[in-house]
């Protein structure tokens, strides 16, 4: 038998034959009901991710616990964000020095080029420490993300983050192809630098997506 689990209010006014206003009254007074609306999550998890999202979870607070703050100072945050080739200029950037009767300068607004370019951005908890722009065509597999961190990132962390290189990083990325590949995994190992591990399907923690030009 097909039941409608679905009611309107109104459908159910028509249905009983009282008046809609009855209707939201016994909802609400009698039967104590509210509408609530759903919440959109990325995935739906099974019983196992859900105990993995659990056991993660346990171990980062266990980690604060004997860490404190020295814990959240390690971590690095590594991702790739998209941002368009161009920086645009702000209307004050534009600012002269004019006499009161000289005509007013006119500038033409940029319009947003097709063309963007990748970064990949590496921040602590003291702010940004490297912007590497990816060259064009070019694709971040296992091999140039190790050359970016044997290049780039520990380079730039000798020059200004030199505490992180003695206590040994902790690095945050998400579990794309290219960071979760051996040759990366040896790598750290090698160097002694710690990954965050991240349950299946999170949110990505490294919040890197977002546009670098001033707005």
């Amino acid at each position: 038998m097909d039941v409608k689990r679905r009611w309107t209010a109104r459908e159910l006014a028509a249905e009983v034959g009282v008046c809609h206003k009855t209707v939201l009254y016994v909802l609400h007074n009698i039967l104590s009901y509210c509408k609530i609306a759903a919440y959109w999550v990325p995935h739906t998890l099974s019983e196992v991710q859900q105990w993995q999202w659990y056991a993660i979870a346990q171990d980062l607070l266990n980690w604060y616990q004997r860490e404190g703050d020295d814990f959240l100072g390690r971590i690095v945050n590594l991702d790739e964000t998209w941002a368009p080739s161009y920086e645009p200029h702000l209307k004050r950037q534009s600012n002269e020095w004019k006499h009161p009767g000289s005509p007013r300068p006119k500038k033409v607004r940029p319009t947003q080029s097709n063309v963007k370019a990748m970064f990949i951005v590496a921040y602590d908890i003291d702010g940004v420490i490297l912007q590497h722009t990816v060259p064009q065509r070019q694709t971040v597999n296992a091999v140039y993300y190790c050359n970016f961190r044997r290049n780039h990132l520990r380079p730039a962390l000798r020059r200004k983050r030199q505490h992180l290189l003695a206590t040994n990083p902790i690095i945050l990325h998400d579990n794309a192809r290219a960071h979760t590949a051996n040759v990366v995994t040896d790598l750290l190992r090698r160097w002694r630098w710690e990954i965050l591990e991240q349950p299946p399907y999170s949110p990505d923690m490294s919040t890197c997506d977002y546009i670098f030009s001033p707005k």
